[in-house]
C-alpha cells in the first residue's frame, strides 16, 4: 500500500510536538555501540538480547536508536528498531534459531525443543523487529492531564519505520501481564498473537519467557494510523483519563 509522504510527515511533527509540550525530546542514534552505552548507563542493565552487537551484525542501514530526553537532556525512555529482510521466508523459519541464538548459550542457558504462533506464518517480506522499550517509572503513568508518554513515544517510533524502510510488517513481544493490562490497546497494536516457547531448561535470563505474545503491525494498519493521528483521534485517546 503506497501512503503520502506528507501525511506521515504530519503525524511525525504532531507526535513529536505532543511530546515537547510535556517537556520530551527525541534523540535518534544509528551506532548500536553507542546506543548500547548509553542506554546501559542510564538504566544500569543490559539492553534488550535482540539488540546486541554481539549477537546481531548492525549497521546504519538496518538499525535506528531512539533516545527520550527531559528538559534537562536526562535520559528518560528508549526504544531500538531492525530491519529483517526474510524474502520468500517467513518469521515462523527464523523464531527457532533466534531464540535459540539469544537464550540458549552460557551456563544459564537452555535448549529451545520447539516454538509456535500462528501469526508467524504472516509474517514475511520486509519485516522490522521493535523491542527494547522504556520508560522511566515517572513517565510510567499518565500524567495528571492524562498524557500517556509511552503511547505517544511507541507510536512515533512506528512511524519512523515506516518512514525509513516502508516494511510490510513491524512485531515485537509483549508479556502478559501488559497485554492483560491493555497496553496492546493502548499502543494500537491491532494483532495480538499467543507465542509458546518450549524449553527442555528454561534459561535463567531477565528477557526470556516461556511464552509471550506476538504482536505486530502492518503497513495498512500503519497508513491509517497515520491518518488517525492528523485527524486527532490518537492524541485525544492518548489524553483521557
Amino acid at each position: 500500500m503506497d501512503f503520502d509522504p506528507g501525511i506521515l510527515a504530519e503525524a511525525m511533527v504532531l507526535l513529536r510536538r505532543a511530546l515537547g509540550d510535556h517537556g520530551l525530546q527525541i534523540e535518534f542514534i544509528s551506532d548500536i555501540h553507542e546506543y548500547k552505552k548509553r542506554v546501559e548507563q542510564a538504566r544500569a542493565e543490559e539492553v534488550d538480547p535482540q539488540f546486541s552487537p554481539d549477537l546481531f551484525d548492525f549497521h546504519s542501514g538496518i538499525f535506528v536508536g531512539l533516545l527520550l530526553l527531559d528538559s534537562n537532556k536526562k535520559i528518560v525512555g528508549g526504544q531500538s528498531l531492525r530491519l529483517e529482510s526474510l524474502g520468500s521466508s517467513n518469521l515462523k523459519k527464523i523464531i527457532f534459531n533466534q531464540q535459540s541464538r539469544l537464550y540458549g548459550r552460557g551456563p544459564q542457558g537452555g535448549e529451545l525443543t520447539s516454538s509456535f504462533s500462528s501469526g508467524t506464518e504472516v509474517l514475511s517480506g520486509q519485516i522490522v523487529y521493535h523491542g527494547g522499550f522504556w520508560v522511566a517509572k515517572s513517565y510510567q503513568r499518565r500524567s495528571k492531564s492524562g498524557f500517556n508518554t509511552g503511547a505517544v513515544f511507541i507510536k512515533y517510533a512506528h512511524l519512523v519505520s515506516l518512514a525509513k524502510w516502508n516494511p510490510d510488517y513491524i512485531y515485537g513481544y509483549m508479556k502478559p501481564e501488559m497485554v492483560y493490562n491493555g497496553l496492546a490497546a493502548q499502543y494500537w497494536i491491532p494483532h495480538v498473537l499467543p507465542c509458546l516457547f518450549q524449553w527442555d531448561k528454561v534459561p535463567d535470563q531477565h528477557h526470556c519467557s516461556e511464552w509471550e505474545f506476538l504482536c505486530y503491525i502492518t503497513r495498512v494498519n500503519l497508513v491509517e494510523q497515520a491518518s488517525f493521528i492528523n485527524d486527532g483521534r490518537f492524541l485525544d485517546h492518548q489524553s483521557s483519563s
